[in-house]
């Protein structure tokens, strides 16, 4: 029985990279697999500070090293450095097979020398956005390859979906227009999921008589002062509004809901290989998203920080019809990746 050891953000924290490492162990467990996670951040969010979270990825090492042997070691960590740190401390891993996967856009970093420092010293390498595996230099290219995250999941019921939530989807009157992501205020990308741009949307949408139903998940249990405020004049500018929902503190898999909703609306700055985005085609969503990287098959387009195409586009999904049937487009990669894994096992 192989063993795997999965190092990444895990639930319950939710984002795409924690809830797709999760759907991975999950269906590792059902075919059989010895595999196990390491959170690289704490389950109580008081604790990842600077210095807790530096502390929790410092064992990670001394972890693997006390630890039965493990024959493939699967890393979905953020930044260079901490790539490098893991790369770095491979002789303690016992010939474990070292994975990175490359969550978001690789083109910042290849000529990054650390960087790649740490991606010579793994054993394979999965970009998930498009095209990215033909980007790094020539020598890496033998064991880069794009793999997506998404995974669909094993079940997905409406049974973990706060009440209220789902009362607010299934009553609506209006075509649900859905908007998730965390509150991001750092430069260069400002709001870079775009929640003033989606809400300035939905006032244009409301001052010419198109009336839809928004709702706006808030991801991230802990906020700073910038990011409090920002949720606050949010809240304030709709709190008469009964067609608008802003959830925050709460989590929870969107899965169950995107059948509810007409549109995913993804106005972000930056992207990788979005979760959300595939979760959205696989429940006939209609998804309008931002041009800033290759979109899957299905996604309509629209030219970042331009609100009038963005405006047109989302106008003309809504005098659509939802699709009833199954989306073409639903394909899961975990097939992929446990093909990765077999090959790097029998090498």
């Amino acid at each position: 029985m192989k063993r795997i050891l999965l190092i990444s953000p895990m639930p319950p924290l939710i984002g795409g990279v924690s809830i797709s490492t999760q759907r991975l162990y999950e269906n590792l467990l059902k075919d059989g697999y010895d595999a196990s996670c390491f959170n690289i951040k704490f389950n109580n969010p008081k604790y990842n500070t600077a210095l807790g979270i530096i502390l929790r990825f410092f064992i990670i090492p001394f972890y693997i090293a006390f630890h039965k042997k493990y024959d493939i070691i699967h890393c979905h960590v953020p930044g260079v450095y901490r790539k490098l740190y893991i790369a770095l401390n491979k002789p303690l891993y016992k010939k474990a097979k070292l994975v990175f996967t490359i969550h978001g856009d690789i083109s910042p970093y290849i000529h990054n020398k650390a960087f790649l420092f740490a991606l010579k010293k793994c054993d394979k390498i999965i970009c998930v956005q498009a095209g990215d595996s033909s980007k790094v230099p020539l020598n890496l290219r033998a064991k880069t390859i794009d793999i997506p995250p998404f995974i669909l999941p094993i079940s997905s019921n409406e049974k973990d979906t706060p009440k209220h939530i789902l009362e607010f989807v299934k009553s609506a009157q209006t075509p649900i227009i859905i908007i998730n992501g965390g509150i991001v205020l750092t430069e260069p990308y400002y709001d870079l999921y775009g929640f003033n741009d989606a809400f300035d949307l939905y006032d244009r949408l409301k001052g010419v008589g198109i009336q839809t139903t928004f709702l706006s998940i808030i991801n991230g249990l802990s906020l700073n002062e910038a990011q409090n405020n920002f949720l606050a004049n949010l809240k304030l500018r709709y709190k008469n509004d009964k067609h608008v929902l802003i959830i925050d503190h709460e989590q929870f898999e969107l899965f169950p809901l995107f059948k509810y909703c007409h549109i995913c609306l993804r106005p972000t700055k930056t992207d990788g290989d979005s979760l959300t985005i595939r979760e959205a085609l696989a429940q006939n969503c209609f998804v309008i998203a931002s041009d800033v990287s290759i979109r899957p098959k299905g996604v309509i387009t629209y030219k970042k920080d331009n609100a009038d195409e963005l405006y047109e586009k989302v106008k003309e999904a809504l005098e659509a019809p939802k699709s009833k049937g199954t989306n073409h487009t639903i394909q899961e990669f975990y097939p992929q990746i446990k093909h990765e894994y077999e090959a790097l096992y029998n090498n």
